[in-house]
């Protein structure tokens, strides 16, 4: 991941990297959400969203978490998860 790091700030550059850093944050975010029940937000529902953006099949958070964490390692050609 190409991080840069300006004047206290910080800056993730490359498409690849930006797209990877976005696809974990939701992935957290989906974690999150099944731990605790908490939403991540009121207005927007992440499981469709997620359904939307990336064409999930899945009916439940819970399966929806592995089939993004698959999506992750293959898109990215990482094996971050163990799916």
């Amino acid at each position: 991941m190409a991080i840069e790091q300006h004047d206290g700030g910080t800056m993730i550059t490359g498409e690849d990297d930006i797209q990877s850093y976005r696809m974990l944050t939701q992935i957290k975010a989906l974690e999150v959400e099944i731990r605790t029940g908490m939403r991540m937000s009121n207005k927007f529902n992440l499981l469709k969203g997620l359904k939307e953006e990336y064409g999930l099949k899945s009916r439940t958070k819970k399966d929806a978490l592995v089939e993004m964490q698959k999506v992750f390692n293959q898109r990215f050609e990482k094996k971050l998860f163990d799916v």
